[in-house]
């Protein structure tokens, strides 16, 4: 008999990784789709970066994301590229809080390694947040 606890806990694993993989890998990467990077990113999300060359942190709300996944698939540049696939290494969920690695590959190469911080609102899972590892060119 499976306790009703890991049930629980693989149908929200499921979710969060459904919502990745359609606001994110699809949405904002594959298709530039702004009714699925909507539905997954809460509005209030913000990608964090780090610039080692002045020590700084950037930030990037979702909006301007958007914007570019939207111009990219308008302008034809998603098309022009390979598509992006994902693999998740790592989920962790506690209640209604998540974080997942996600590795970002571009055909066989990883570009980066990224930590997506989740909530679970009334409406679902919502990525509020992002921090990354770019991989460097070899």
């Amino acid at each position: 008999m499976i306790p009703m606890g890991l049930f629980a806990q693989e149908e929200d694993e499921n979710a969060i990784k459904a919502v990745i993989n359609s606001a994110y890998l699809e949405g904002i990467t594959n298709e530039g789709n702004g009714e699925k990077i909507d539905a997954g990113f809460h509005p209030g999300f913000k990608m964090l970066g780090y610039n080692s060359s002045n020590d700084r942190l950037w930030e990037f709300p979702i909006y301007y994301w958007k914007q570019g996944a939207l111009e990219n698939a308008a302008d034809g540049t998603i098309a022009e590229r390979e598509p992006v696939r994902f693999e998740f290494p790592m989920m962790d969920v506690t209640g209604n809080v998540a974080v997942v690695k996600v590795h970002y590959f571009r055909g066989d190469k990883q570009l980066y390694t990224d930590y997506l911080s989740l909530y679970k609102f009334k409406d679902g899972w919502k990525i509020v947040s992002k921090i990354f590892y770019q991989h460097p060119e070899e």
